[in-house]
């Protein structure tokens, strides 16, 4: 008799063992695997695995400061951030051109940043180099186009019937022998 319920219990506790089930619950810091065109991605399950993949397996840098997404797309979650300058590798291109990114080379998905965000690292300095020579040459005809473009009416308080007051250290020479004069109040350019 005593067998026969050690048998019972014993055959009880094996049952409830294993009808609990033996899944672990995923949460989003699970790392899961995905096979996508033929390359297996490892990433945590809150990023979402791409629906095309074509590798690149380079090391690239930031060009500015941009938001590594769950998503290949600007409607995912914003996972981190990328400092400008900042080295990070490149596993593949994506869907919508965006980049999977990791930090060492065949490391783990991290997420994704826009193509435009970053450039292959042997190309980094000449990029860098040409964005400020692009950059003084739009400042400058900025500064210049600023002074040209002037309002051609000068407002008048209907009321009273006056000219607004102008600043004598806000005009500037227009055309040799007329100058432009930027209204205190109102920040409206009038040509005299």
């Amino acid at each position: 008799m005593k067998i026969r319920i050690s048998l019972l219990l014993l055959s009880v506790l094996l049952i409830s063992a294993c009808g609990q089930g033996s899944k672990t619950a995923i949460t989003d810091d699970t790392v899961v695997r995905n096979k996508v065109d033929g390359v297996t991605l490892i990433h945590r399950a809150i990023i979402s695995p791409p629906t095309k993949f074509q590798s690149i397996n380079q090391p690239y840098r930031s060009l500015y400061t941009t938001s590594i997404m769950s998503k290949p797309s600007y409607e995912g979650k914003i996972l981190g951030k990328l400092e400008n300058a900042h080295p990070y590798f490149v596993l593949g291109s994506v869907d919508n051109k965006w980049l999977a990114i990791t930090t060492k080379s065949g490391g783990q998905l991290i997420g994704y940043v826009h193509e435009n965000a970053g450039v292959a690292e042997s190309r980094y300095k000449e990029v860098v180099r040409q964005d400020r020579s692009r950059r003084a040459y739009t400042n400058n005809h900025t500064k210049t186009n600023q002074k040209a473009k002037v309002s051609t009416k000068a407002k008048t308080n209907t009321k009273t019937n006056v000219k607004p007051q102008k600043s004598a250290g806000n005009c500037v020479t227009v055309g040799g022998n007329s100058k432009a004069c930027k209204d205190a109040k109102s920040d409206t350019w009038i040509i005299e």
